[in-house]
């Protein structure tokens, strides 16, 4: 995620990873989006390596909202304690996307309607839509869901699987 210029900031709390991108216009979303999918690319390449040497998997889920976040400097002068905090429902979304990614039906990476609506027109490998790899488990659903991975990271797993 460092790589990309609108990651603002990274954060490893126990097993959960996220990352806070600046998202000021439509086509900021294919950065946050981007760093998803190579991070499930990625992600399934350690599974396959895992899976040959006969240890179970790693099961991720990945979420990405949409929103505005506010951020604050925790802690006091002299403390010790001098933490970036990011508070807003644009964080409890993205974690509540997360929560429900890989479960229950759902794929790996789960979007929210904003995030959808913004990757309107732009196109993966081979001119696919981005919006035709996702899709919405249920109408009721707030969110779209799918498995989308780096091409170079696909073909590689396609072609060192047995």
């Amino acid at each position: 995620m460092q790589d990309f210029s609108n990651c603002k900031e990274i954060n490893i709390v126990g097993d959960c990873v996220s990352g806070i991108f600046s998202h000021n216009t439509k086509d900021d979303v294919m950065q946050p989006f981007q760093a998803a999918y190579t991070i499930n690319g990625v992600v399934q390449i350690l599974n396959h390596k895992l899976e040959q040497k006969g240890w179970s998997p790693i099961k991720i889920g990945i979420g990405l909202a949409s929103g505005k976040a506010l951020m604050i400097q925790a802690g006091f002068k002299g403390s010790g304690l001098n933490d970036v905090v990011w508070m807003g429902d644009v964080v409890n979304q993205a974690s509540n996307l997360c929560n429900i990614a890989n479960k229950n039906g759902n794929e790996v990476i789960v979007v929210s309607n904003e995030v959808y609506d913004d990757l309107y027109g732009k196109c993966g490998t081979y001119g696919i839509p981005y919006q035709e790899m996702l899709r919405k488990p249920h109408l009721s659903d707030d969110f779209y869901t799918g498995n989308i991975i780096l091409t170079v990271i696909d073909n590689w797993l396609k072609d060192n699987s047995n």
